[in-house]
């Protein structure tokens, strides 16, 4: 069973226009860049603590338009000691309810999650949909200082790609309405305009241990200083990670 998740609101369910066909080629499309399997962590990465990040700004195509992109790449190694099965570290992830918390872990304001919920799930076929609003508010460079975004995601379980035990992907999605209790409607996303990505789990075949590898690529409505702002939408990710798995 494939699963994938949706952000949406409670109050007006809206199913999005997904096909299976759609979610096929949106994974083709993101992991072109690693489809001979997981690259390689770079080196000395994780010499000195559990988790280290790089992003860099790179021209490529998104939904047919030429655009400078921020790619954003973290990895992590959570000891095996601290959860059960590599299933454990998803339902980590996909805790919604407490993204704001590990978002405020480090104490850096690097990005506030102001809103964030899960919804009951929905079935596309055998895929099982969960669905989550998000309302973050991030730091980014003068004179803007900082981004508010609000979106509907989807996340899905994919097959594993050579060299992981687990993988998943996400897209943002940017073409629905939604209706947020207490909020504004939300007409397709605010702050953003593209975010996907992947999630993998590697198992080390001699420690036990789990490596975490994310991709993600991220468009801002603002294409100011972007090497700039991509260092501050890193820095918000890791906040993220660094409260999920007590980095």
């Amino acid at each position: 069973m494939t699963w994938c998740l949706i952000y949406v609101s409670h109050k007006k369910m809206r199913t999005s226009k997904i096909t299976l066909s759609s979610i096929i080629f949106f994974f083709f499309l993101i992991s072109v860049s690693i489809a001979g399997g997981l690259p390689e962590i770079p080196k000395d990465c994780l010499k000195d603590r559990l988790y280290c990040s790089q992003t860099y700004v790179e021209k490529m195509m998104v939904k047919n338009v030429m655009r400078n992109v921020a790619r954003i790449n973290v990895f992590a190694v959570l000891s095996k000691d601290d959860w059960e099965s590599p299933n454990d570290v998803v339902h980590r992830f996909i805790d919604f309810d407490n993204w704001p918390a590990y978002a405020a872990y480090d104490g850096t304001n690097n990005i506030k999650i102001k809103r964030c919920f899960e919804m009951s799930p929905l079935f596309i076929g055998d895929t099982e949909i969960h669905r989550q609003y998000l309302y973050l508010k991030a730091k980014a460079p003068a004179p803007i200082f900082y981004i508010k975004a609000r979106s509907v995601v989807h996340y899905w379980l994919t097959k594993p790609i050579p060299g992981a035990h687990l993988s998943a992907s996400f897209e943002q999605q940017t073409n629905n309405t939604y209706v947020i209790p207490g909020e504004d409607i939300l007409e397709g996303a605010e702050g953003i305009k593209y975010n996907s990505g992947e999630f993998h789990l590697r198992v080390d075949p001699v420690s036990g241990d789990y490596y975490l590898y994310f991709f993600a690529l991220v468009v801002p409505e603002f294409d100011f200083l972007l090497k700039v702002a991509a260092t501050h939408i890193e820095l918000g990710y890791v906040s993220i990670f660094r409260g999920m798995f007590d980095l």
